[in-house]
């Protein structure tokens, strides 16, 4: 259990650094929540740093950035509309209260 779990995390780690087309909203129904969760986290975090690293060259990155960040969240809220399995549903509530927070 632990190295599949260590496995799925990798997985989406890479897929989300390796690929700049990667789709968060259709893509992280593919993992088990917790990486799930990590991989969004990981996708705000390289995100955000990449932001702050180019702030002093481009002056709108930091409103590119949330926009992106905007995008995502209302994705998700969405997502809550549709018919969902009462897991699926908390799933999507607990990845709201995460990027919220």
């Amino acid at each position: 259990m632990k190295d599949t779990v260590r496995n799925m995390i990798a997985t989406i780690n890479q897929t989300i650094s390796g690929d700049p087309e990667f789709e968060f909203l259709s893509g992280f129904w593919h993992y088990p929540g917790q990486a799930g969760l990590l991989g969004m986290q990981v996708l705000w975090t390289s995100d955000a740093e990449y932001a702050l690293r180019k702030a002093k060259a481009d002056r709108y990155i930091m409103r590119i950035t949330n926009q992106k960040f905007l995008d995502l969240l209302n994705g998700l809220i969405d997502q809550t509309v549709t018919d969902l399995a009462p897991l699926d549903r908390t799933r999507v509530e607990t990845m709201i209260t995460i990027h919220v927070h």
